[in-house]
């Protein structure tokens, strides 16, 4: 059976932690030929808000705008790959663009199912505040909602 292991990112330092923890548990069980890991990035669609009497109108941005956003999310994904391929891994990256009125831990879940994710290793920032309640929030929907074992990795910002 193949391992497939999704990381979410979100372009942060305290995001690539849980990489860390991944490669330690890889030493630990000597991974197969069948071992994958898969970066990833949910990005959220930008929408223009346009003024209406009586509230806004959100209209989504062109196309190419997006791709752009996910060209961006792409490499910054490969850059990201480095030291998993120095050992050996399989790795490769995958950008989920949110659907309408899906959170982020909606398109994680979503993607442990299109991707055929077997374990997801997450993050979650040391310090409080607003970022710590969102990607706290976030992890906790994954693990409470998702079909597959969660890792959180707790950093310290």
């Amino acid at each position: 059976m193949s391992e497939r292991i999704l990381i979410p990112l979100d372009g942060s330092r305290s995001s690539e932690a849980a990489i860390y923890q991944v490669m330690n548990l890889l030493c630990d069980i000597n991974p197969t030929e069948t071992t994958e890991i898969i970066l990833m990035e949910v990005i959220k669609p930008p929408v223009k808000h346009i003024p209406v009497e009586g509230g806004t109108v959100d209209i989504p941005v062109e196309e190419a705008e997006l791709e752009l956003l996910k060209d961006k999310a792409y490499q910054y994904l490969k850059e990201t790959t480095g030291k998993l391929k120095l050992m050996g891994v399989s790795v490769s990256c995958e950008v989920i663009v949110r659907r309408n009125n899906e959170s982020t831990a909606d398109a994680i879940i979503r993607a442990e199912n299109e991707l055929k994710g077997n374990l997801v290793a997450i993050s979650l920032p040391g310090k409080h505040g607003l970022r710590h309640w969102t990607t706290h929030r976030t992890a906790e929907k994954v693990l409470d909602h998702g079909s597959v074992p969660v890792i959180m990795v707790t950093t310290r910002d």
